[in-house]
């Protein structure tokens, strides 16, 4: 036992045991398993313990999403420090590569129900740190920052990893490079005082959308 380590022989078995199922259920969600479809038992087998001992540490499943929380915010991805809003392109990159790191679990998680209640905590947080330096940015609450912070909120979260690599094929890498560069151009376009319109303003300028196409523009679309 390290001397900075004052937890007992008992604790440690304990917290080994914890971690070896932790690391079962992430296994078992990057090899495809839905996580309402991985069975205690197969918890068990692949941590190599017994099935009774699972449920002594986690005895309903509530438990057991409650602590790979937790896990996945030690072992995987963390709140990561923004300290201006002039860091958004270096912090995506920094958080893309921890995407990357575990591309299966990062793809299990962020398509599916149980993923987004394993981040829903770590988002709260990237959102609160990255609100309180939009305040700096917007001198009021208005329809156009809450768009501004919706789509940097989108942004950056592993959904937007999952689309980038997956339906555009872009290495991870790639990704958090066009994430922090596209973060990087709307805050640049905030302070120049462009903000995207809220979803009335186009009615209140009068757009008439059919209006907007020409009869040789429809020709040509019926050229095709």
């Amino acid at each position: 036992m390290s001397a900075g380590d004052r937890r007992t022989l008992r604790e440690r078995q304990t917290d080994q045991v914890k971690e070896m199922i932790m690391a079962a259920l992430a296994e078992a969600l990057e090899d495809g398993t839905a996580y309402q479809d991985v069975a205690i038992a197969e918890i068990a087998r692949r941590a190599g313990i017994a099935e009774r001992t699972v449920y002594r540490h986690f005895p309903a499943k509530s438990d057991l999403l409650a602590a790979f929380s937790e896990w996945a915010r030690a072992n995987y991805l963390n709140l990561v420090p923004l300290p201006s809003l002039d860091d958004v392109e270096a912090v995506a990159k920094v958080v893309f590569a921890a995407y990357e790191s575990r591309p299966a679990l990062t793809r299990a998680l962020a398509v599916s129900e149980v993923g987004r209640n394993v981040h829903h905590g770590l988002f709260l947080e990237v959102v609160a740190q990255r609100r309180a330096l939009l305040d700096a940015e917007f001198a009021e609450a208005s329809d156009e920052r809450r768009l501004v912070e919706a789509i940097l909120g989108y942004l950056d979260q592993g959904l937007a990893w999952f689309v980038l690599t997956s339906e555009f094929g872009l290495s991870g890498e790639e990704a958090g490079n066009a994430v922090g560069w596209a973060m990087r151009q709307i805050i640049e376009a905030v302070r120049r005082g462009e903000a995207p319109r809220p979803a009335d303003a186009g009615a209140d300028a009068g757009v008439d959308v059919g209006a907007a196409v020409s009869d040789e523009d429809l020709d040509g679309i019926a050229a095709v």
